[in-house]
């Protein structure tokens, strides 16, 4: 989707919130998406459920770019990021994906109010597994939290039919805890587990805890909603979007 701004968008800052859900079945262009964040100052809140689609450009055009566009526009207030990209299980080509999101950041960047951070990627699905590339991504991940001092929870995940897990680091007022749950397992290099530590060493009160797997059943996983369900991940998805 490419709306045309030929005279530029007016500062808003009056507004708090940005939503874009799954039923408009579209995605915005990095461009206008570059703009619409850059007009919104004083964002906190951002859920975007973009579609899957086949673009114009080469994929590895695409997707740096449109990484790159995301994190160099997002605004210092915004404290939650969302991203659910729907798609038809038929296609496979994806644009937001965790892996090259954090791939953009770089060393040094501060996101002084992040607090929640959601991102699915297609490194998890079972039927490829790939375990060293997974986990180096979680250390990417870390080392990104490193940065954001209010960091609270992340969670990279993905679903399927029949497939299902999460990635999850969650800091409460009595814990700063560290696990994965899903169809499959998933054993966390050491290197996860030390930057890891390093992000609740440095922003929390509490040593991470690194919580036991949790096992799904993949027969009870035949769609997103149910994988949302089964890993007690509400707040990846607005629940209208679900509808």
């Amino acid at each position: 989707m490419r709306p045309h701004f030929s005279e530029g968008l007016p500062l808003v800052k009056a507004v708090p919130s940005f939503i874009l859900r799954r039923q408009t079945r579209r995605s915005l262009c990095a461009v206008s998406l570059q703009k619409i964040l850059k007009s919104l100052p004083n964002l906190q809140s951002m859920k975007y459920e973009p579609w899957r689609d086949f673009f114009r450009l080469p994929r590895y055009i695409q997707d740096p770019y449109y990484q790159k566009t995301i994190f160099m526009s997002l605004p210092e207030a915004l404290r939650t990021l969302t991203v659910f990209e729907d798609f038809n299980e038929g296609y496979n080509i994806v644009h937001f994906d965790a892996k090259g999101l954090l791939e953009a950041c770089q060393p040094g960047w501060m996101w002084a109010n992040l607090e929640t951070l959601t991102l699915t990627s297609k490194l998890l699905p079972l039927y490829k597994p790939r375990p060293v590339a997974i986990n180096k991504m979680l250390v990417k991940a870390g080392t990104a939290a490193i940065w954001m001092p209010r960091f609270q929870n992340m969670v990279i995940w993905n679903g399927l039919k029949r497939h299902a897990c999460a990635f999850r680091y969650q800091v409460t007022a009595n814990s700063t805890t560290l696990g994965w749950c899903g169809t499959w397992e998933l054993e966390l290099d050491i290197d996860v587990l030390d930057v890891w530590g390093e992000v609740a060493l440095r922003h929390t009160r509490n040593e991470l805890s690194v919580l036991a797997s949790r096992s799904i059943d993949k027969q009870d996983i035949q769609s997103h909603a149910a994988a949302i369900r089964e890993l007690n991940l509400s707040e990846v998805i607005s629940p209208i979007s679900l509808e």
